[in-house]
């Protein structure tokens, strides 16, 4: 039809010899529109009328990018259609690339995630394709739509491919349906309705604040098939008791975070890794287990656990991570493994009650203030060194570190025994006399030229009042002299 009306108006300028043009602007090749145009032609021999009627298709009218490689078209009657391989993405601004007044959502087979907000506030869309290829749905991704009001009302369970991306209108002890494979991110963040979960075997994921700051949340029961536990996924709910499955491999940052009634968690072999700040804050927490199959534990993992007693560190552990037991004032017992090469700042902080450690040779790094506790004098924090007992081996960092800090040190034998080895008083250079060579080495020591360590050190102190100063010295020298011995 097109080509007929504009053959037609070039034979009449041909014929007429007339010069006039005609233009029609759309914006796409599937733009359609009708428009009528009148064309008055006024020669020299023949006037004449004409109408001519054009017809266009005017769908489309915005296009655009919403992934790496996937697009989007935006139709005059709401329709927005999504289509390509991969994620659905808005960059580092995260702002949706098409307007709010949306109605009608189709995406294409091929897209595998949808990010999160991604059609939040659409207020006009009701009806959404979702193909199969889809297995990730971000938090809030159809938020306020009228779509997901529908969704509720059919159902308190909102499941697209298996994933439950809402449960905001469940209420009480709940049951999630077998065949969902995952919690999404947020599902029922801040339902403070809902009072216990059971979970199917066959969720394998429970995503980012899935169960955030659902405030009643007291009972969870997991089941072997979930393989990772999200950010947040648990935090500041209710939960008094949790076991882990051994299909879990890895808890994510702040996963239990601000549980203040957890009292016990269990968790089992499998588990490789525990996030940053995984217990924080999980003040009645008091019987825990870390299984030997975990080797990373995140910084402030159990800080503020103020009712924990004992930890054991599995082997394959490198590091006590930043202030990771720091506020555990009930802790009295760590045993560290050979496998640990460094215990971070604030490591132990405020762990009054840790009166005696054995670090391994392994360890070569303290960090500041590893073992400090804080008095607040009334306007500011006082550190002071933790009164405990370091035990290690001869020469190792950890000698080191207790001579440096104040700690006493108990020097262990290649047992890993305290070393029983009886220390004679006054023979501060270990030569196993007591004479003028004794004198010598303690007065080096006082005027600062020579250090004394370890056993010398203590062999130094002949009075025994914590000091080496010239009162032994004099102790020494009337032994020597006869004057008075020493015991």
């Amino acid at each position: 039809m097109k080509k007929k009306i504009i053959a037609t108006v070039m034979a009449v300028t041909m014929v007429f010899g007339t010069a006039f043009s005609i233009s029609a602007y759309a914006e796409d090749a599937e733009t359609t529109f009708d428009e009528t145009v009148t064309a008055s032609y006024d020669a020299a021999v023949v006037t004449f009328d004409e109408t001519v009627t054009a017809s266009y298709d005017a769908a489309v009218v915005k296009t655009g990018k919403c992934g790496e490689n996937v697009k989007w078209t935006l139709d005059a009657d709401g329709t927005l259609t999504i289509k390509g391989s991969g994620k659905i993405e808005f960059g580092t601004d995260n702002v949706m690339p098409w307007t709010r007044d949306i109605k009608k959502l189709v995406i294409g087979d091929g897209v595998t995630s949808i990010c999160a907000g991604a059609f939040a506030d659409c207020s006009l869309l009701e009806e959404v394709t979702i193909p199969d290829s889809v297995v990730f749905i971000g938090n809030d991704a159809f938020s306020s739509t009228k779509w997901l009001y529908q969704k509720q009302k059919e159902d308190p369970f909102v499941i697209v491919n298996g994933i439950l991306i809402d449960g905001h209108k469940c209420s009480g002890d709940i049951v999630i349906p077998d065949g969902v494979t995952a919690i999404g991110d947020c599902a029922f963040g801040s339902n403070e309705r809902i009072t216990g979960a059971t979970f199917p075997k066959s969720v394998v994921n429970i995503g980012f604040m899935a169960f955030g700051f659902c405030t009643s949340l007291k009972n969870v029961k997991m089941n072997d098939g979930l393989t990772s536990i999200g950010e947040e996924a648990f935090l500041h709910c209710a939960i008094t008791e949790i076991s882990i499955p051994a299909s879990v491999k890895t808890m994510g940052s702040r996963a239990f975070a601000e549980c203040h009634y957890m009292e016990k968690a269990v968790l089992h072999e499998g588990l490789t890794e525990l996030g940053v700040q995984a217990f924080w804050m999980c003040k009645k927490l008091n019987s825990l287990n870390i299984p030997k199959s975990v080797n990373v534990i995140g910084d402030l993992c159990f800080n503020g656990c103020e009712a924990l007693t004992t930890v054991t560190i599995p082997d394959g552990v490198t590091k006590i991570g930043d202030s990771m037991f720091s506020g555990c004032s009930s802790l009295t017992s760590v045993d560290i493994p050979d496998s640990v090469t460094s215990i971070d700042e604030w490591a132990f902080y405020n762990c009054e009650n840790l009166k005696n450690i054995t670090i391994p040779e392994s360890v070569a790094k303290f960090g500041r203030n590893a073992f400090s506790t804080a008095f607040w004098d009334g306007s500011s924090h006082t550190y002071e060194t933790n009164p405990m007992t370091i035990s290690g081996y001869k020469g190792s960092a950890a000698e080191k570190y207790a001579n440096k800090n104040g700690f006493k040190f108990i020097e262990l034998n290649k047992s890993g025994k305290p070393d029983t080895k009886t220390v004679s008083k006054g023979d501060a250079n270990g030569d196993s006399k007591v004479n003028v060579a004794d004198i010598a080495a303690i007065a080096s020591y006082i005027k600062g030229i020579k250090a004394l360590t370890g056993d010398g050190l203590k062999a130094a102190d002949v009075n025994g009042d914590g000091n080496v100063n010239v009162a032994d010295i004099a102790m020494i020298a009337a032994h020597i002299k006869g004057i008075k011995a020493l015991s």
